[in-house]
């Protein structure tokens, strides 16, 4: 679970900066009759839903062999989510933009919007690691009884070779 945390707070800022610039150089151009706060609002609730879902469906798959696509799918729905309601704070508040102007003057609205989205998909990728790594991997009953025999007569075998003359303890209450 380490190795997969590990990887993926770079691959979190290298995604939202490559989707950042594909946003504001191309699809942003598009004509589609829509507002262009639409626009962005939907393209990044579908990347960073796909995005959360393929973390979350990846973590559980590393650590235990198992997937729950609805576990999945319900962290790409609500990191979709959180992202588009993060990048509409954070258009509608402008002094969350203000020192990102001041420093950068006329890229501030990227820098701004890629610093904020950044902050939050790391902390949404980390959340998605621990929650599919934690819900998706629990064992069933049976599965649990079934790894513990093999325990079981192990250490019941150790235990006749370590003291084969000892008497039993009778424990009385």
């Amino acid at each position: 679970m380490i190795n997969s945390i590990a990887y993926s707070i770079p691959i979190s800022i290298l995604f939202n900066l490559i989707m950042c610039y594909i946003y504001r150089t191309f699809l942003i151009e598009i004509p589609l009759g829509i507002p262009n706060m639409f626009k962005s609002i939907i393209f990044y609730f579908i990347i960073h839903g796909i995005y959360g879902y393929l973390i979350s469906f990846s973590a559980s798959t590393q650590k235990c062999n198992k997937t729950n696509n609805f576990r999945s799918t319900y962290h790409g729905f609500r990191s979709g989510f959180i992202i588009a309601l993060v990048y509409i704070i954070i258009n509608y508040f402008d002094f969350l933009k203000d020192p990102f102007l001041e420093i950068f003057e006329s890229n501030g609205d990227f820098y701004s919007d890629l610093f904020f989205l950044t902050l939050i998909s790391i902390l949404l990728t980390l959340t998605n690691i621990y929650d599919s790594s934690k819900y998706s991997c629990i064992s069933s009953p049976t599965e649990i009884k079934k790894n513990l025999i093999p325990l079981t007569n192990y250490l019941s075998s150790e235990e006749d070779d370590i003291n084969p003359n000892k008497d039993n303890i009778i424990l009385k209450e």
